[in-house]
């Protein structure tokens, strides 16, 4: 039987304004070598899930795992190297480009658990190429990219630690058709290379969910039934 990488067990969560959980009972398994989807209308708690599987936001109750590894305050530095989450809109980190790719490898020098050796700099350089990013000068700050270009350097940064497990937020929200297609099939060689990991991806396409993955997690199922009120 297959391992499972991560696993969600009874987990819900209610928003700090509302009286009822958004979602609730979330259970679910992700296994080495597949890309799964995250569906759900807009608004219906996706991405706070994503953020809730490793702990950036705390949870009514239930439990995460990695592996055998209980994500907990004492083990979510440890959780956070396994199960790394990109947001759609990256942050920055360090002043400049440079600074950035270097603090990736500086903290993947530390990632026991990774898949395999973090990315030397001369592979974090070959991705930005094959994304379409090496004509940046890397003295320039963070914030001076484009939306769709943060997206694609936040990538290469993330991928510096080589993560078992990749929580991916709309990595292509911001990108055009030809920079989309850089990134679908690097995550389609995420998986090829190192069929041990997994991903779990957020994204409005419909085609694009097609092309990627092999199953579909949809939120609503976690979403609890309304009480009816009298008129």
């Amino acid at each position: 039987m297959t391992s499972r990488l991560l696993r969600a067990q009874n987990l819900t969560w209610t928003p700090p304004e509302h009286t009822s959980p958004l979602w609730k009972n979330v259970n679910f398994e992700l296994h080495p070598g597949e890309c799964v989807a995250l569906s759900g209308e807009s608004g219906s708690g996706k991405s706070t899930l994503l953020r809730a599987l490793v702990a950036l936001l705390g949870t009514d109750r239930g439990e995460v795992y990695c592996g055998e590894l209980l994500l907990s305050p004492e083990t979510v530095l440890a959780f956070r190297r396994r199960v790394l989450y990109l947001h759609q809109r990256p942050a920055p980190l360090a002043k400049t480009l440079d600074d950035e790719l270097r603090l990736a490898r500086h903290y993947a020098s530390r990632n026991i658990p990774a898949l395999t050796r973090p990315l030397s700099e001369d592979q974090q350089l070959a991705l930005l190429e094959r994304l379409g990013l090496s004509h940046i000068p890397l003295n320039r700050t963070f914030e001076r990219l484009s939306p769709g270009e943060q997206q694609r350097f936040g990538l290469v940064r993330a991928l510096t630690l080589q993560p078992p497990v990749l929580l991916l937020d709309e990595p292509t929200a911001s990108l055009d058709s030809r920079s989309t297609e850089r990134v679908e099939v690097l995550i389609h060689e995420l998986l090829n290379d190192h069929p041990e990991r997994a991903i779990l991806i957020v994204t409005h396409h419909t085609e694009q969910r097609r092309r990627l993955t092999s199953r579909t997690l949809n939120i609503a199922r976690w979403q609890p039934t309304p009480t009816p009120t009298d008129p």
